[in-house]
């Protein structure tokens, strides 16, 4: 499987599917950590990043943040989050336990990043004091489908490779695509995209879940702009360049289909959501 570098990769994670409602989460044999720091960035500009090596976890991120990459969710699938979750930046540095450390070295990039989630699922529930318990609802969403065939630019680049070439398309766009995949505001750009990416960025802008039904298996190279919905507050990765987007472009239902040839249709879906019944400010060492 061809993989890719990704501007942050706990936003671009799938959606999880739907679980039966459970009580208050407690995690059972919850993975330890040997040791654990966790202290308030108070820079003026944080940098915000997510590290992860078998013996340590490193995190400059808002609790926020961390709880969406812990939970594979998005900010509509988080009931009850206090404002500060959003508004603190932290810097966490986990040491993880010996045993823990060597199976981690062992495991597949798949199974080494579930285990990845369960600690940082422990590490909440510790240091936060996070209490959830998980809902499943019926939401509004979207289907990605092919709209206007062969408008999309098969890509010749293999970012697995690490050679390729920047796309000599529109010198004029926000930003050239690389094989650093770019969700910013009002614009997507990437060398070597599948679609299912494309939709995993879709839903985070548009805060609904996005479901790839095109049936291309394939991979682009993509470049999306258009005029967010200036009455949106707007969302972007964490660490990606916040282009300004042009007002009078076009709506991101226009410029899906005259650009990539394709089209949101509405639709519902089944989401899990997870209900925060208690966390407060981490303990700090």
């Amino acid at each position: 499987m061809r993989g890719r570098a990704l501007a942050f990769i706990a936003i671009t994670v799938a959606i999880a599917v739907a679980v039966t409602p459970l009580s208050s989460q407690i995690l059972p044999q919850s993975p330890s950590f040997e040791g654990i720091s966790i202290k308030p960035d108070v820079s003026p500009q944080p940098n915000l990043y997510m590290q992860f090596t078998p013996s340590l976890i490193r995190l400059g991120l808002s609790t926020m943040d961390v709880i969406r990459y812990a939970y594979s969710v998005r900010d509509f699938q988080i009931i009850g989050s206090p404002s500060w979750l959003s508004s603190k930046i932290y810097v966490i540095e986990a040491k993880t336990e010996g045993t823990m450390a060597q199976k981690l070295a062992m495991m597949s990039p798949e199974d080494r990043e579930a285990q990845s989630k369960l600690l940082l699922q422990s590490l909440l529930a510790d240091r936060f004091g996070l209490k959830i318990h998980r809902q499943a609802k019926d939401v509004p969403s979207f289907d990605l489908i092919v709209a206007k065939p062969g408008r999309l630019r098969a890509s010749q680049t293999d970012c697995n490779s690490g050679r390729y070439t920047p796309s000599p398309e529109a010198p004029g766009k926000l930003q050239a695509a690389s094989c650093l995949a770019i969700n910013g505001h009002g614009h997507i750009a990437g060398l070597d995209m599948p679609i299912s990416q494309l939709a995993g960025f879709l839903t985070f802008d548009l805060q609904q879940t996005v479901t790839d039904k095109t049936g291309l298996a394939g991979h682009y190279d993509i470049i999306l702009d258009w005029a967010p919905d200036p009455t949106q507050t707007p969302v972007t990765q964490p660490g990606a360049p916040y282009p300004q987007a042009d007002p009078s472009g076009p709506s991101l239902q226009t410029a899906l289909e005259e650009q990539l040839g394709m089209k949101l249709v509405s639709t519902k879906t089944a989401a899990n959501f997870i209900v925060i019944d208690h966390i407060e400010p981490p303990t700090e060492n």
